[in-house]
Formats: C-alpha cells, structure tokens, sequence
C-alpha cells in the first residue's frame, strides 16, 4: 500500500492541510459525545480508543486557547478527520508533517518528539467514522517543521537566490489563531543564535478579537457577539447588521487593530530590527486581517500569496523534496 504525504496544521481558530490534492481547511472544534451517538448531515463523527467525537464546521465550541497539542485529544481526532477524507480506499497509510512554535521547535527539544509521538497511531489502524463511511488510518510516520522559518521556503526560487546574493535580512512575520513567530534571514541562512532569535509569542488574532468583542459588549451590552468567526468578520467589515440596519463599528476595529499591531512590533523589536530589515514578509491567517495596519508602519511589507496556507504548504512541499526527505525521516535535518 502506498503511503500518502500531508501536511497538518492543527490551528487554535482553523485547522489546515495540504496534499497532493491542494488544501484543506475546517473549524478547530472538537466535541465528544455519547456512544449512542450516530452520523448525520454531513458532520464529521471520528469513534476510536472506545469514544466518540464530533469534529468541524457547525459545533458550537470555542476555540480552546489552552490546549496542549502533545497532550490534548483534540489535535489527534482534527488530524483523523483530515486523513479519513484523503484516503482513497477502505484503508490508508499516511507520512504526516506538522508545525510547532518556531522557539519551541528547538529550545524545548522535547516538545517534537512528543508531538510526534502523539499523532502517531502506534503501527495500527485507527478505525474512523464520517458520514456512516468507516475507514482505517495509520500513520506510520510523522515529523515536524519549525512554522515561520519553514514559510520562507515557499518564495520563489529567484527571489531566495536574490536575498543570498545580497546578503540580505528578511524576516518572516507569522500571525496565527493564538501564536505570533518571527523567523529572521540573513543571506537565505536562518539565524538561530542567540536563542532568543527563535521567536514566538501569544499575540494572535484571537486574542485581539476577545479584546474587540469587549469593547463590542462595552458599547452594545443588548447584543451577542460570541462567535470567533463572527467577530473576524464584523472586525473586517466594519460594520454589522441590525434589524434597523447596519452599524458601523469601523473606527473602533481600526483603533482595535492598530493598536494589537502595535504590540506586536514594540514586543518584536525587542529581539530584530524591521526598520532596517530588506524585507519584511507577512504570513499566516492573522495577517489577512491587519496587513493595512502593519503597512501604515512598513509600508514596503509584503503579504504572502494565499498566507493562510503558507505554512502548511511549505511543509509539505518541503517534505516531498526527494533531496531532502530521507534526512527529514530519520530526524537529521
């Protein structure tokens, strides 16, 4: 049985993929339910280990800030999900590539290794459930990839020779759910010492959406504004209707977002120099949504080309890399 290459990224707002078959991307919500439960109208029912979960779009679960993805139940059944709907056949062998924290990713030298673990499904078949379809899965294997550094990787080939001819620095901004990583690049070699240039924080969008959702409650104490997905898209809008119409809430987004911008860059330039950078490259879902607000410091900023998916596409396209698989395999690289 051939072994299918993937790419997961288990986000705290989204959960993203990528294969041979392009993208994918679901809620992160996870539920667990009664055994009597069963699968209806298209929702993702994932049984194993003698449980039962409910998985995606349509669940009413907030995002879970504080999960820990070597520990949490949740990152395996997201992962399941994903692979169910890749395989092809009754059965499916998969090799698995995700992300950790860029910091974590080498300071915290344990942290991979149980990661890895975790998703793994200890040489067996995991039987899963979707739509009244079962199917078996296994991951036979699984490595990781430090996020932000490895999206520098999915610049063109002559831009990358370009920054090495001139010795150029480029750092790489990741804004994701929860987390922000910063990845710096001198003549296309990443630096990574001192160790405090392997940059992560807990600034992403969800943090700054909480923070707009009480000023919302401040000025609106009537209303409900519970849902992660609904305040994102109030925040991007601007405005948000009523049965009398709209309401326009663009100053307060903009005064929300720049000042979430703003925390970023006084943290970041503790550690790098983005002033004096020659490029300063934004990836990640995050900055989608304050990629204007990031120009009115840089204006010369560059947005990745479909930034969401930066990560999870560099990963697993370095992976199918021939050159370089064998060492990501056997952990040398």
């Amino acid at each position: 049985m051939d072994i299918q290459t993937v790419a997961f990224d288990p986000g705290f707002q989204f959960t993203k993929g990528y294969s041979a078959g392009g993208k994918y991307m679901c809620l992160a919500r996870v539920k667990e339910v009664a055994d009597s439960e069963v699968p209806d109208g298209g929702a993702t029912l994932v049984e194993f280990q003698g449980k039962k979960y409910r998985v995606g779009d349509g669940l009413n679960v907030p995002p879970d800030l504080h999960h820990d993805k070597t520990q949490s139940m949740k990152t395996k059944v997201e992962m399941l999900n994903y692979l169910h709907q890749l395989c092809e056949g009754e059965k499916g062998k998969f090799l698995v590539v995700t992300g950790t924290p860029l910091s974590k990713s080498h300071t915290e030298t344990n942290l991979s290794r149980a990661l890895l673990d975790y998703l793994g499904t200890g040489g067996q078949y995991v039987k899963v459930t979707r739509d009244g379809i079962i199917k078996e899965i296994m991951v036979e294997k699984a490595v990781s990839m430090p996020q932000a550094m490895i999206a520098y990787y999915t610049l063109p080939q002559e831009e990358r020779e370009k920054y090495q001819q001139k010795q150029a620095t480029v750092l790489i901004w990741d804004l994701g759910g929860h987390t922000f990583d910063v990845a710096e690049f001198r003549g296309g070699i990443p630096q990574k010492e001192p160790e405090t240039k392997l940059y992560t924080r807990n600034l992403g969008i969800i943090p700054m959406l909480i923070t707009f959702r009480k000023k919302l409650d401040s000025k609106y104490p009537t209303l409900n504004f519970s849902s992660i997905e609904e305040l994102r898209r109030i925040f991007e809008q601007g405005f948000f209707p009523t049965p009398a119409g709209s309401e326009d809430v663009s100053e307060l987004a903009a005064q929300v977002g720049r000042e979430h911008v703003y925390e970023l860059v006084q943290d970041m330039e503790n550690v790098f120099s983005p002033s004096t950078a020659d490029e300063n490259i934004l990836c990640g879902g995050g900055f989608i949504s304050l990629g204007s607000y990031m120009r009115e410091l840089f204006p010369r900023c560059i947005l990745m080309e479909d930034a969401q998916f930066s990560n999870v596409r560099a990963m697993y396209k370095t992976l199918v890399n021939q050159a370089i698989l064998p060492k990501l395999v056997t952990g040398c690289a």
